[in-house]
């Protein structure tokens, strides 16, 4: 079994997140390169978790697979977007206001309580990829 500690600190920076798209939406989107370095600093806990896991022998095959796509689906928000005075368009907003509602609708948000269980946050993320 996977650590839970890590689960615990992925989903903390998935609650980061979801804060900081709130932030930036009521302040019109005036440092959005914190949304890419949030991201960022997900995959990098996702990335380690992975490794670790796979490492220790702890992490299934599944589970592996479904935190890699957790890592891609985080990194289409990103792709081609700098940290350097970032402008995010009309669609790029949507977007990410998107990812805030898939974040709060599977748990992952200010002022909802999450589990560091294992499994609850695999079923979490599994949940968030499907909708």
């Amino acid at each position: 079994m996977v650590n839970p500690s890590t689960a615990a600190v992925i989903q903390q920076g998935l609650v980061q997140l979801e804060m900081e798209i709130a932030y930036q939406k009521a302040h019109d989107w005036n440092s959005a390169e914190q949304l890419v370095l949030l991201i960022r600093n997900v995959q990098e806990g996702i990335r380690g978790t992975i490794e670790t896991g796979q490492y220790a022998r702890t992490l299934s095959d599944h589970e592996r697979d479904t935190l890699w796509s957790l890592y891609m689906n985080l990194n289409t928000y990103i792709e081609n977007k700098g940290t350097h005075d970032l402008t995010l368009d009309e669609e790029s907003k949507k977007s990410f206001e998107r990812l805030e509602a898939k974040l709060r609708t599977n748990g992952w948000g200010s002022n909802i309580g999450f589990s560091s269980d294992w499994t609850d946050f695999m079923r979490r993320t599994t949940s968030f990829l499907s909708s």
